[in-house]
């Protein structure tokens, strides 16, 4: 972060940071929040809430071809996109209770996750309850920390900032997959599956509709892909069989990791193009009317 220059990720408690807001012809970013394009007509009161990483906020399509774009179209209903760059099922947790006074009893929650819980947690400089920079923020509140004890609340936050998201980024080789490990790839699972089984507690005790949806990736895809990583695939084929058969008692459940019919993948993360946000709204759609009706 630069802070006041209007580019750079801003340090946010609890849920560790939020995109800058820009002005762009096809990417816009409203107080942190991706933009919206909502149906021209809306025809229902109740509203979509979505949750996730860089899928949900959009990576590589503009802010029309979202999926919550897509899906306010398809419903003729209003959906907020809060989805950040990297987060994961513990960060949206967090964020679901910063705003839990502006979801209502009716309205739908949907919780969009799985490659980050799995392939940050998975590397060793991390824990299998923690976020893509959790080792950066440990490294430096320890050790070589003299930036911190010389400077005041605003420059720590200031400087915290800078180390994470800038240039100074320590480098993070000579990590191992964790989750070779059947017991340390259990606690990644475990730990996904807590973050769903507390949103829907809290959701049932308000009477909002809730759906944690396990998300596709090129590694889940029944097919060849343009596009791979061996350690992800490792990865997602250590874990993800555990989430699913962990998940299989809740009742918001909904595994949509071998949906997707079409390589419309971009990277071998998961992100997918304009083509692929329409099939997994097409997906989610009928989910949610279910719901709905």
């Amino acid at each position: 972060i630069r802070d006041g220059e209007g580019f750079g990720f801003t340090y946010k408690a609890f849920i560790g940071w939020t995109s800058p807001d820009i002005n762009g012809e096809y990417l816009n970013i409203k107080n942190g929040r991706r933009v919206t394009e909502l149906s021209s007509v809306i025809e229902r009161n109740e509203i979509i809430h979505f949750f996730g990483g860089s899928s949900i906020w959009g990576h590589s399509v503009s802010d029309k071809n979202t999926i919550p774009s897509l899906v306010s179209k398809k419903l003729k209903i209003t959906t907020i996109n809060y989805g950040e760059q990297a987060y994961n099922s513990r960060q949206g947790l967090n964020l679901l209770v910063d705003n839990i006074d502006i979801i209502n009893s009716g309205d739908v929650v949907v919780f969009y996750n799985g490659v980050n819980d799995v392939y940050n947690n998975c590397r060793s400089y991390n824990s299998p309850n923690g976020h893509e920079q959790e080792y950066f923020i440990k490294d430096k509140l320890s050790g070589n920390n003299t930036w911190l004890t010389k400077s005041s609340t605003y420059r720590f936050l200031q400087g915290l900032s800078a180390r994470i998201f800038g240039k100074e980024n320590i480098s993070r080789k000579g990590y191992v997959n964790s989750c070779t490990s059947f017991e340390y790839s259990e606690k990644v699972a475990d730990f996904l599956i807590n973050n769903w089984r507390a949103a829907e507690a809290i959701m049932s005790a308000k009477e909002i509709n809730f759906i944690c949806a396990l998300m596709p990736n090129p590694y889940t895809f029944d097919g060849k892909v343009s596009y791979s990583q061996e350690e992800l695939r490792a990865q997602i084929n250590a874990v993800y069989p555990l989430i699913i058969d962990k998940a299989k008692n809740l009742s918001c459940f909904k595994d949509y990791s071998a949906m997707i019919k079409v390589d419309n993948y971009v990277d071998s993360c998961c992100h997918v193009n304009e083509y692929g946000n329409r099939e997994i709204s097409n997906m989610l759609v009928p989910t949610i009317l279910n719901l709905l009706n």
